[in-house]
């Protein structure tokens, strides 16, 4: 099971690193030098796809050294574990970094928000606008006779 483990996370990081490398030499040939829009974005793509594939294939590489020097310890659990969030959150991550790839200096900003006595004591710093939000619900109701045949009162109490 050790091996089959091993082998796994081994073939993880080492397709983690080739995609990485590959993604990197094909989008550095890209680059033609004449337009210099074109190539600032490849260079942001490259620098994602570096930070993309990196820390998937150092947590993979990680559990398999930990795996290999501690066999009969569970050390490799906190490597391993972390590294299936660590998938879904490099999705996400890129997911999110489009607009930066798009050549906005600007990722995502969120409002500065103070913590400290002294900026509470100053409330002109932070002076937060009300959100308006319009919800408009519609509803309908279909309802088939001859599915649910509609039961008056008289049929309840001839029953009884």
């Amino acid at each position: 099971m050790m091996k089959l483990s091993n082998a796994s996370n081994g073939t993880a990081a080492a397709v983690d690193i080739t995609t990485t490398i590959a993604m990197c030499t094909l989008l550095a040939m890209g680059r033609t030098r004449l337009n210099a829009n074109t190539d600032r974005m490849l260079l942001r793509l490259v620098i994602i796809s570096i930070n993309t594939g990196l820390w998937t294939a150092l947590f993979a590489l990680f559990t398999v050294i930990l795996h290999v020097v501690y066999p009969g310890n569970l050390m490799y659990t906190g490597v391993y574990f972390p590294l299936c969030t660590l998938y879904c959150n490099t999705l996400v991550a890129n997911f999110n970094v489009r607009s930066y790839a798009r050549g906005h200096d600007q990722v995502y900003c969120l409002p500065i928000i103070p913590t400290s006595d002294s900026y509470r004591s100053n409330r002109q710093s932070w002076n937060p606008q009300p959100l308006q939000v319009g919800i408009t619900v519609e509803t309908s109701r279909v309802t088939d006779s001859e599915t649910f045949p509609m039961k008056t009162l008289a049929d309840t109490h001839s029953r009884v």
